[in-house]
């Protein structure tokens, strides 16, 4: 679980980051979402810590690996966030926003299948797709 939490952090930080340039929300907020963020941080402080001195080490095979191993996550999640997507679709109040839910995710759902087949059929990176399964 570890390999694909420091992605996920570094998106989830990313994603904060943005949040915090965003006028419409009050300095309250943006404190809570940073905290909230923060806590997961010093939840899964090993893993980051571990990551951070494979990058410092060079050893970027590792990373690779995990980078590998963080795609076939996000393919198998589709399995979950497609029936959850429709069931919030079905109810959405508003047309527009069922619009942009399902256009997001069929952008994503896209853009995750072909990274995944161009990654797990490419003789380039059959040596670290052995070493992941």
């Amino acid at each position: 679980m570890g390999e694909s939490v420091v992605f996920l952090l570094f998106f989830w930080l990313i994603t904060v980051l943005l949040f915090l340039f965003r006028r419409e929300f009050r300095w309250f907020h943006k404190l809570l979402v940073v905290l909230v963020f923060l806590i997961f941080l010093g939840f899964f402080y090993q893993e980051v810590s571990s990551a951070i001195a494979i990058i410092l080490e060079s050893k970027w095979y590792q990373f690779s690996d995990q980078l590998f191993y963080l795609i076939n996550t996000l393919f198998l999640f589709q399995f979950f966030y497609w029936p959850m997507a429709l069931f919030f679709v079905f109810f959405m109040g508003n047309i527009k926003d069922a619009k942009v839910l399902i256009y997001f995710s069929l952008i994503f759902s896209m853009l995750i299948i072909i990274v995944y087949f161009v990654i797990n059929f490419s003789s380039i990176f059959s040596n670290s797709l052995t070493s992941i399964n």
